[in-house]
This record gives C-alpha cells, sequence and structure tokens, in this order.
C-alpha cells in the first residue's frame, strides 16, 4: 500500500483548518438532526463560504476518491450527474473524460495504484 507523501496529508489537514472559525455572532447553528444549538464560547465551527461559484453543484450520493498520484480529491457524479470534478489546493477543476460511467447516484470510486 503505498502512503501519501511529503506534506499532502498536512495541507489537507491545514485547508480543512483555515476554513473553520470561532463562534462569534452567529449563536446558533444546525446540527446533523437540523436542530439549532448554541456552540460553548470559543468552539470552532466551520466558517467557509456557503456558495464558491467555481465549485461543483450540490449533490447527493456522489463517489469521492483520492488520486495519490496527482494529488487531488476525485468528485464524479450524484443523483442524476454524470460530471467528473477534482479538488486540490487550487480550488475546483471540472473534467471531462473520453470515458465516464452513466449518470446515477449510489456510486462507489477508489483509487488503483497499478493502472
Amino acid at each position: 500500500m503505498r502512503a501519501i507523501r511529503g506534506l499532502g496529508w498536512v495541507l489537507l489537514t491545514l485547508i480543512a483548518l483555515t476554513a473553520c472559525g470561532t463562534a462569534g455572532s452567529v449563536s446558533t447553528a444546525a446540527n446533523a438532526s437540523g436542530s439549532r444549538v448554541s456552540p460553548p464560547t470559543g468552539q470552532k465551527r466551520c466558517a467557509a463560504a456557503a456558495f464558491n461559484p467555481g465549485a461543483p453543484a450540490a449533490r447527493a450520493n456522489a463517489a469521492f476518491a483520492f488520486d495519490i498520484d496527482h494529488r487531488v480529491m476525485v468528485l464524479f457524479g450524484g443523483v442524476g450527474l454524470a460530471d467528473t470534478w477534482t479538488w486540490d489546493v487550487n480550488g475546483w477543476t471540472q473534467h471531462a473524460p473520453a470515458d465516464s460511467p452513466p449518470p446515477g447516484g449510489s456510486a462507489a470510486m477508489a483509487y488503483d495504484l497499478n493502472h
């Protein structure tokens, strides 16, 4: 099994951490069940922008995997979608591969080191 070398994990962690800030002016947030809860004072939570014009559209049941050789996250499809996107430290990029599965949800994806 091949491990991510260099600063790959460190960079992904730093990106995730920079998208979070301390709870300040917003007093409530929705939890997984949709209930509104107030975070404890000083607790961190995600403060990333709700809209990114270069990002793919919101979707459900998409496939997501990490491409070790290219050091990008790969996103494919979702319910009714057959688009392919990659994400790296520079942001999102849409791709149009010659061969692609049909649209659909609940797909699975894994990185194959040999192919």
